[in-house]
């Protein structure tokens, strides 16, 4: 059976709910970092890692943290770490007709995200595989197998580090060919040094998500995130995401990092 756009938007975002806990419960128990497919979303998408299928699943449609109101038909959004295609997959069920240029620098996890967004029936999404840095070059991009492959991360790496490009994104802002509805960065400890590359470069931009990285051998810079984005012009709202119940007795460290916060950030 296939959807069109508009059916299968209300089938996404609608008929969810209606599914049982049977397949969230066959996600979450899944052994790690084992291919597998489902159903959740309509048609037949494949992941990785059921685990994180199910965390992104949670955030993204249950949570729906992305989720933004516009007037506009058709908005751009630049979503920086597409990983398996489930934000591409919220934003076209949110807006049809939107215009998403999507970054993952993962070859494995991009070649997901683009078989998921063919099985959608998605056309006019615009992947790209490289990861956003400050700089058009070539870096090492240490795996993870799941959600947590990072540019800055070695902690991370488990199946190995390969070599990525990467594209600047002042240069992604300054092409736009209209103001950007929604700039997503979820990318691994990399938003620091492109935040401050574009500091400047971010009066067309409506909102920004920021998920950010504190590594624990490293020096937080959550505040000059906070700076440019309050020099820009936006007002924010932050949301601690892995944090220590007790800080000052307690800090564990999960993948090298000891704190994960969400900025929203919104005019």
């Amino acid at each position: 059976m296939s959807w069109g756009p508009k059916q299968l938007a209300k089938r996404v975002l609608r008929s969810i709910p209606r599914k049982g806990d049977a397949e969230l419960a066959r996600l979450q128990n899944a052994p790690r970092y084992t291919p597998m497919e489902t159903t959740l979303l309509g048609p037949t998408l494949r992941t990785p890692d059921g685990p994180s299928f199910r965390s992104a699943y949670r955030s993204i449609f249950e949570h729906r943290i992305y989720e933004f109101a516009t007037t506009e038909a058709s908005p751009l959004i630049i979503d920086g770490g597409a990983n398996i295609g489930l934000s591409v997959i919220f934003f076209r069920s949110l807006y049809p007709a939107c215009r998403v240029i999507a970054f993952e620098p993962d070859p494995e996890l991009a070649s997901y995200c683009r078989g998921n967004i063919d099985a959608m029936g998605y056309e006019g999404v615009d992947l790209r595989e490289c990861a956003l840095w400050s700089s058009n070059t070539t870096l090492t991009f240490h795996r993870e197998g799941a959600d947590g492959g990072s540019l800055a991360n070695a902690a991370l790496e488990r199946q190995g580090t390969v070599s990525v490009p990467t594209q600047r994104l002042r240069d992604v802002l300054s092409e736009a060919e209209s103001r950007v509805a929604l700039l997503k960065l979820d990318i691994e400890g990399a938003e620091t040094e492109v935040l401050r590359d574009c500091r400047d470069a971010l009066g067309h931009v409506d909102r920004v998500f920021v998920e950010y990285h504190s590594f624990a051998d490293r020096e937080q810079t959550c505040d000059e995130i906070l700076s440019i984005l309050r020099h820009a012009g936006f007002r924010f709202q932050a949301i601690p995401e892995n944090h220590a119940p007790r800080p000052f007795l307690e800090r564990p460290v999960m993948g090298g990092m000891d704190f994960q916060m969400n900025i929203f950030a919104y005019r």
